[in-house]
């Protein structure tokens, strides 16, 4: 892991279970610990009236924020790539969710559903992204 990595979060709302993605930055590593922090409006934008001043916002909360040892794993749901996110935000919503969280009863079903269509879409692009990436076979041979 290195500053300006990309770590990824997916969960269900509350309420209705649409499904949101978030995004974490790794921001620095210092003294054994890792610090990142979420790109979203609030955290990531427009620093002055200059053309390309994009940068992290001041001030960013504690609750934007999240740090964990260099030799262990990131906190939560935050994985490396997406596949592994979805993963993890399935095992998590059939370990911990219940039909009981939501205010209709097949909703829990519906995300854990959503969430598996999603984890089949994103194996089909990593599929997709190396069949291009192989070089084509000598037919001749």
């Amino acid at each position: 892991m290195k500053p300006g990595d990309v770590l990824f979060e997916v969960w269900a709302e509350d309420g209705n279970g649409k499904i949101a993605w978030s995004e974490w930055v790794v921001r620095s590593i210092r003294k054994g610990t890792v610090y990142a922090t979420l790109k979203a409006s609030w955290t990531w934008g427009k620093k002055s009236k200059k053309h390309g001043d994009f940068g992290w916002l001041d001030p960013i909360g504690p609750e934007w924020r999240v740090s964990w040892p260099v030799d262990g794993e990131p906190r939560g749901q935050l994985a490396t790539t997406r596949l592994t996110a979805i993963k993890k935000a399935i095992a998590l919503q059939k370990r911990y969710g219940s039909p009981d969280d939501y205010a209709e009863a097949e909703t829990h079903a519906s995300i854990i559903k959503r969430l598996e269509t999603m984890l089949t879409k994103e194996r089909g692009k990593k599929a997709r992204a190396k069949a291009k990436s192989k070089p084509p076979e000598d037919v001749h041979t």
